[in-house]
């Protein structure tokens, strides 16, 4: 752990009923004892369940990234584990979205995944279509 913080681009989503995929645009870079902002745009009903996970290749429904179409959601895939899920509510088709990080050094280094799961209705059966995941590596 050389204590090097960074977030990036970790999978796609899928398309919305507005032809649009929702993107996460993270606020800077995680690190120890700062709030994180993550911001989930083009969301065509405010709001979505914000999943968060350590991982990328395994989840408690399978290997990731998980095709969704099975549930009514072609072209969709869940590309994080999801040990911790939040509905959140926004205005003017984006959502924000914070993480608390604790000021503790032993953070530092570890990973997260994240990913929103916004809810649409007119997209698919499912009623919801995935944004695109990110990844981040916590630093001092």
């Amino acid at each position: 752990d050389d204590g090097a913080a960074g977030i990036g681009f970790a999978g796609t989503g899928c398309a919305n009923s507005l032809g649009q995929v929702s993107a996460l645009t993270p606020s800077g870079n995680p690190t120890v004892g700062s709030t994180l902002t993550l911001t989930a745009d083009n969301l065509p009903l405010s709001n979505a369940i914000m999943c968060t996970g350590y991982g990328n290749t395994t989840s408690l429904f399978g290997p990731l990234p998980l095709d969704l179409t099975s549930i009514g959601a072609p072209d969709c895939f869940l590309r994080v584990s999801t040990e911790a899920v939040l509905f959140v509510a926004g205005a003017n088709n984006q959502i924000v979205w914070n993480f608390n990080i604790p000021n503790n050094p032993a953070f530092s280094g570890q990973q997260f995944y994240n990913q929103a799961i916004v809810f649409d209705l007119p997209a698919n059966a499912l009623g919801a279509v995935t944004s695109d995941a990110t990844g981040m590596l916590i630093g001092n």
